[in-house]
């Protein structure tokens, strides 16, 4: 009895574990992974203090245009 207690609950540890990897998990593709990608453009631009690509590539149009135009990397 104790055996079998045993065999099952290392069976159910296994189980959750196999279900809990990545392994399964499907790519992001599309507007989530758009908009994923933009986040972390964001953040490194922040973070190394890249205010021209941060300008350029990641604000749109009219934030652009909010955060002084041409002038936005020395806004």
């Amino acid at each position: 009895m104790r055996a079998t207690c045993a065999v099952a609950a290392l069976s159910c540890a296994l189980l959750f574990v196999a279900c809990g990897t990545n392994a399964r998990r499907k790519h992001v593709q599309g507007p989530p992974q758009q908009v994923t990608d933009t986040v972390n453009a964001f953040q490194h631009d922040l973070l190394t203090r890249d205010w021209t690509d941060l300008c350029e590539q990641v604000f749109s149009a009219s934030a652009r245009a909010q955060a002084g135009g041409g002038s936005c990397p020395d806004f």
